[in-house]
């Protein structure tokens, strides 16, 4: 990020670097199994959506989860995604 100054006061202003990544769909379904299967789902599946706020949605059954993740999270790292 890069810090300039305003007449307000510092702005940030996210720049790409090749550090900065997008999860896909399929990545983050890996993690979410990898947890899910310690907590006994067999099936898990997780999809990033462009909902309006931060939030994971989540729809489960006796041995199958699935999650709606807000894609404010697509960049994140996989430790912040298993958590």
């Amino acid at each position: 990020m890069r810090n300039r100054k305003t007449a307000e006061g510092d702005v940030f202003i996210a720049t790409f670097n090749e550090k900065n990544r997008t999860v896909s769909d399929d990545h983050l379904t890996m993690i979410f199994a990898a947890v899910g299967a310690r907590h006994g789902y067999k099936d898990v599946g997780a999809e990033f959506a462009a909902l309006e706020d931060f939030k994971v949605r989540w729809q489960r059954s006796y041995n199958w989860i699935r999650f709606t993740v807000s894609d404010y999270l697509d960049r994140a790292p996989d430790d912040v995604l298993g958590g």
